[in-house]
C-alpha cells in the first residue's frame, strides 16, 4: 500500500506543515493583540489538536498528490522545482488553516497572513509552467482592485442610507 519514497515525503511534508502552523500562528499573534486583548490573542493562537488534525489531513493528501509527480522526474532542476513547489504547498496549506481557525474564532484575518498568502501564490507561479508572473500580478492587482471597489461602494450605500434615515441590518 505504501512504499518507502512515499513515507518519506509525507513524513517531510508533516514536518513541514506542522512547523508552517506554529509559525504562521505566532506570527499572527501579535497583530490579533493589537486588534483584541491579549487573552483571546494568546487563545486564538494557541496549538490546538483539531486544527493541526486538519493541517496533517491536508498534509497527507498532497503528499501522496506530490509523491506520484516528484518521484517520476530524474532532472535534477526538475527536482528542485518539485522540492520548492512542496515547500509552498506546505506553506500555503498551514497559513489558509491558520486564516481558518483566526477567523472562525476572532472574525479577523490578520494582514501579516493574508499578504504572506499573496506572495506565495505569486511565487507559486513563477515555478509553476501552466501559469505566468504576468498572469499572477494582473489577477492580484484586479483582485485588490475589486476588494477596494466594493468596500468604498458599502460605505458609500451605507453613508446614503444613513442621511435618509434608513436603517440596515447588515451595513
Amino acid at each position: 500500500m505504501f512504499n518507502s519514497d512515499f513515507l518519506f515525503i509525507s513524513s517531510f511534508y508533516l514536518l513541514l506543515g506542522t512547523l508552517f502552523h506554529k509559525i504562521f500562528l505566532n506570527f499572527a499573534k501579535q497583530e490579533i493583540s493589537k486588534w483584541t486583548n491579549e487573552k483571546i490573542a494568546i487563545d486564538c493562537t494557541s496549538f490546538k489538536v483539531k486544527w493541526v488534525f486538519l493541517n496533517i489531513l491536508f498534509m497527507i493528501y498532497c503528499s501522496k498528490i506530490h509523491s506520484v509527480n516528484i518521484l517520476s522526474f530524474t532532472d535534477e532542476i526538475i527536482f528542485q522545482k518539485e522540492f520548492f513547489k512542496c515547500i509552498v504547498v506546505c506553506v500555503w496549506i498551514s497559513v489558509l488553516i491558520a486564516l481558518a481557525k483566526i477567523d472562525l474564532e476572532t472574525n479577523l484575518l490578520p494582514d501579516r497572513l493574508t499578504i504572506t498568502l499573496g506572495v506565495v501564490g505569486i511565487l507559486y507561479s513563477v515555478f509553476n509552467e501552466s501559469l505566468s508572473v504576468v498572469q499572477s500580478l494582473t489577477s492580484a492587482f484586479f483582485g485588490f482592485i475589486f476588494i477596494m471597489l466594493t468596500i468604498f461602494f458599502l460605505f458609500r450605500l451605507r453613508r446614503l442610507l444613513q442621511e435618509k434615515n434608513i436603517k440596515v441590518i447588515g451595513l
